[in-house]
């Protein structure tokens, strides 16, 4: 199967740690990060410039941390998302996780 194109959000303390651990998986490649200041909010405006960042990047799916996927509960994507489950102390999770994107 061929790579995934996969758009990253994370409004976390170490993002290029979540880019990182997500990138070193041979199934997905990133094309692209949205990186936000920790703890972060999510308003209608910044959703949309996500999903045209996303767009522009040609990403089948937006990754969003599950930290940050609290955060945008109810809100409205015109876009997949996927929530990573990652913890950066357990990297073996990240071929659990990830395969489920090339599904």
């Amino acid at each position: 199967m061929a790579d995934q194109n996969i758009f990253l959000v994370s409004a976390i303390a170490q993002p290029d740690q979540f880019e990182k651990l997500v990138s070193e998986h041979k199934k997905v490649r990133v094309v692209g990060h949205f990186k936000l200041p920790d703890h972060a909010v999510y308003t209608v405006e910044l959703v949309g410039k996500i999903q045209a960042a996303a767009r522009e990047a040609r990403a089948k799916f937006i990754v969003v941390t599950e930290k940050d996927a609290v955060k945008l509960k109810g809100v409205d994507f015109n876009f997949p998302v996927l929530v990573s489950h990652l913890q950066l102390s357990a990297p073996e999770l990240v071929d659990a996780v990830l395969s489920r994107i090339s599904r």
